[in-house]
């Protein structure tokens, strides 16, 4: 499949700076990397499983809700005022 369009991101030099290096050492590019993870975002119609891994609060929260453990308070109307306090 010929390229047909360019995508271009923003991201912190240290951040392609170490990206680069892990790729290298696997053989492919940060291009190859994009093209993938489009390609298989398409296939699967979904976003790629491994950008939804929780860090360890809300392993911690999921963890307490099957012990049937709730730790939320407040109403709905509490929450998204919360929510929308940043706006």
């Amino acid at each position: 499949m010929p390229a047909e369009a360019l995508i271009e991101a923003h991201v912190d030099e240290n951040v392609r700076r170490q990206a680069q290096e892990i790729y290298s050492a696997a053989g492919v590019t940060i291009e190859d990397m994009v093209r993938r993870m489009l390609l298989k975002t398409v296939e699967d119609n979904a976003i790629p499983m491994d950008f939804f891994r929780p860090n360890a609060e809300t392993l911690a929260a999921i963890e307490a809700a099957r012990r049937g453990e709730f730790a939320g308070e407040g109403s709905i109307d509490d929450l998204f005022a919360e929510l929308d306090a940043d706006d």
